[in-house]
């Protein structure tokens, strides 16, 4: 008999302790949960560095801010900000020198945190309207006097680029641009354009 009630008394017990510890865990989870939620501090317009402004600016032009947060990574302060450009989502990152780091349409309506997504932007087909100023200009100066067939936004190594296939003096042209407006690469293409 009193090995029954010592075994209900154990087994009473551990229970209740394994209660306990799944409580904590489940609390220290929602901790950090809320964390990630909230890596950045919500700023405005109005709080970020001139050259940070006029790049989320140009770079929304048209469109409507829905949110910026101030962020640190790897020791560098950057602005992710949330807009609405021609009628798309768009995730915008910047330095806070102004260089714009990223500019993609954002697949999950805001969602950046969640894991396991894949928000790279491979090969999406964009207008000149829809790319950065910088970017808008560079390609304009290479194409001058030409036809853009073809502009893409892609993902290479972290880094948001623009591939543009167009015609310039009767010449296929491969274009790369990086966010920044900097002209990676401008070379024939002589496969007119076909991509692998």
């Amino acid at each position: 008999m009193k090995t029954q009630k010592f075994v209900k008394i154990t087994a009473a017990l551990a229970l209740a302790i394994g209660l306990v510890a799944v409580t904590v865990v489940q609390a220290a989870e929602k901790k950090g949960e809320g964390k990630n939620e909230q890596d950045g501090k919500k700023v405005t317009l109005a709080d970020v560095p001139a050259p940070v402004r006029a790049a989320i600016k140009a770079a929304t032009a048209g469109g409507t801010i829905k949110e910026i947060e101030q962020e640190d990574e790897d020791g560098k302060t950057v602005y992710d900000v949330d807009a609405t450009v021609n009628g798309k989502d768009m995730e915008i990152k910047v330095a806070a020198n102004g260089t714009i780091l990223s500019n993609k349409e954002d697949k999950d309506g805001g969602d950046k945190k969640d894991e396991g997504e894949n928000n790279e932007q491979d090969g999406k087909k964009v207008t000149l309207s829809d790319v950065p100023a910088p970017v808008r200009a560079a390609i304009k100066a290479a194409t001058a006097g030409g036809t853009i067939k073809e502009i893409e936004q892609e993902d290479e190594d972290g880094k948001t680029v623009y591939d543009v296939d167009a015609t310039v003096n009767g010449k296929d042209l491969e274009i790369k641009v990086a966010a920044d407006g900097t002209i990676l690469s401008n070379k024939e293409d002589k496969d007119g354009g076909e991509k692998d």
